[in-house]
């Protein structure tokens, strides 16, 4: 019966797995008529821009450049947009696809690629590299290709990414040249490339500004890796592609850390158009290569040092019988002593109460208990009234009755010499007089 109820929830759990790869696997239906195209293109005023760049002209207002990166800020979300539709029309004929190419171009040179029934894996090889191709050909061999329901929109779409692509090459291309100008401290501290690509991702020179430091250091992270392959390079910003991190090895997360601070002083000083001629940039990348060499030397200071010969001096902390009276006061006892300690290899099962505290060794070996000279000291005065007589016993006359009597009187007046009704046995040795 144990057999058949497991087998049945094994079978049960099987049927809601598939479930759940049929539903995730479901192919999209994608409609023509909301396919998205790039509206950017058509724009007249995109056009003049892109005219403008190519012209090479080197008389650019400030004004020019801010049109510039808000050119590449459209285009960005245009590429996402259209990103999305490409992936929604290439689903229904391999799913794997977009996991597997994370890249927006990339993938986009894979459908083109792809959408013919003719092609070769190793096409793809200069595109995604070996290890994404030879991943590609393993999950073709279990869902292998299928036919597309609407393989007239892959060029379209296709053909507008790759030129918004091209177009976005065009104007960093141009704004890096423009770098020395535009910022000068910024481009003397992170170069032409980075420092255009810092300015595109935060807006403009003005929003980088105001910028803090932290928010710098995570511009252009890529989060995007491949299910199955390594992660080492998973998160990498703009700052981490400057020749000053990357000589910064096993300290390139320092490196980071103490360069957007400085990128985010630099941006300030650009944006008020002070030091044109980029001397507080060098003056900063100096000061953060001397840093680096420092935090990267190997400390002189790692052996251990013996620890100095101790003084021969009078010591000022008192000693003497207080000191040693105070510590008999709460030293511990040999009855403690002996709870303390535990009978090797025997499980330990004396117990006071459930309280957790046992009794140890305590009644299982002998103790040698010496009285201490220091404790329970009688004065002269209190030995004199000792010796007057003021010992006495009790003893019980009938069942109700109580006699106080001294004991000196009685074993004085006694007739028996061994044994006696009241003192009992006494000695059997006689006395020795000297």
């Amino acid at each position: 019966m144990e057999s058949t109820i497991a087998e049945d929830f094994l079978n049960d759990l099987a049927d809601l797995s598939s479930d759940e790869e049929v539903s995730s696997k479901k192919p999209k239906l994608f409609e023509p008529d909301s396919l998205e195209r790039s509206e950017i293109l058509k724009d007249s005023h995109f056009e003049h821009l892109i005219q403008t760049i190519n012209q090479g002209k080197t008389d650019m207002t400030s004004e020019f450049l801010q049109d510039c990166n808000s050119v590449l800020q459209k285009i960005d979300a245009e590429l996402l947009l259209l990103h999305k539709s490409l992936r929604d029309i290439f689903f229904p004929r391999f799913p794997e696809l977009e996991d597997l190419v994370q890249g927006i171009e990339e993938f986009t040179k894979s459908v083109q690629i792809m959408q013919n029934d003719d092609y070769e894996p190793k096409s793809l090889e200069e595109i995604i590299g070996t290890k994404v191709m030879i991943a590609i050909a393993t999950a073709l061999t279990r869902s292998p290709l299928k036919k597309l329901p609407n393989p007239d929109l892959i060029p379209p779409v296709s053909n507008d990414i790759l030129s918004l692509i091209d177009n976005k090459r065009k104007i960093l291309s141009f704004l890096q040249t423009r770098m020395a100008s535009t910022a000068p401290n910024l481009y003397h501290l992170l170069g032409a490339s980075v420092a255009a690509l810092i300015i595109t991702a935060a807006g403009n020179l003005e929003k980088l500004s105001l910028m803090p430091a932290c928010n710098i250091q995570v511009l252009g992270l890529n989060r995007n890796h491949l299910p199955g392959l390594s992660t080492l390079n998973k998160f990498t910003s703009y700052l981490s592609s400057t020749e000053f991190v990357q000589n910064a090895g096993v300290l390139h997360k320092k490196a980071e850390r103490m360069l957007s601070g400085k990128v985010a002083l630099v941006a300030r000083i650009d944006r008020f158009g002070e030091y044109k001629d980029g001397s507080k940039g060098c003056e900063y990348k100096k000061m953060l290569e001397n840093n680096l060499e420092k935090a990267m030397e190997v400390s002189t200071l790692m052996g251990k040092k013996p620890l100095p010969v101790p003084e021969e001096y009078k010591k000022t902390k008192r000693g003497g019988e207080r000191i040693r009276a105070a510590k008999k006061k709460y030293q511990m006892t040999d009855v403690k002593k002996m709870m303390n300690r535990v009978q090797f290899g025997v499980e330990q099962q004396d117990e006071f109460r459930d309280t957790g505290i046992g009794f140890g060794m305590l009644g299982k070996g002998k103790i040698s208990i010496k009285a201490s000279k220091n404790k329970h000291k009688i004065s002269a005065k209190n030995k004199a009234l000792l010796t007057e007589g003021t010992t006495s016993c009790f003893a019980f006359v009938g069942n109700t009755e109580v006699k106080l009597e001294n004991p000196e009187t009685i074993r004085e007046n006694s007739s028996s010499k061994y044994f006696d009704s009241t003192l009992g046995f006494s000695t059997v040795l006689p006395s020795l007089k000297k």
